[in-house]
């Protein structure tokens, strides 16, 4: 993390490896037994998703890197914080974002899309 994340190279790589994090932080906090315990990695989780996301900003809403941050993001709300309706806002948020943005594509950015 240290190492990594401060010597991305450029955004896109800043906002995957902050979704990396989130991820790694989000597996954890799946196998995490403790309550408490869980609710802090869950934070973290959470710290790191919302970074990526920041970053995120400047990147076309159909770039697959911040489509499946979204994913993954509404994925801890949905599965760890058992918290239904916003993990379905986040989802639901970046789904209309690209869709509104899929007709300004060129054919080849649309099939990844």
């Amino acid at each position: 993390e240290s190492n990594i994340i401060p010597n991305a190279e450029d955004n896109e790589s800043s906002v995957f490896f902050h979704k990396m994090k989130g991820d790694y932080l989000r597996y954890l906090a799946e196998i995490t037994d403790a309550d408490d315990e869980r609710a802090s990695v869950c934070r973290e989780a959470q710290a790191a998703y919302e970074q990526a996301e920041q970053l995120a900003g400047e990147m076309p809403s159909t770039h697959p890197t911040r489509l499946g941050l979204a994913l993954n993001h509404s994925v801890l709300y949905y599965e760890v914080a058992d918290e239904t309706e916003h993990a379905c806002s986040i989802a639901r948020s970046a789904f209309d974002m690209a869709i509104a943005d899929l007709d300004q594509l060129p054919e080849a950015s649309y099939k990844e899309s």
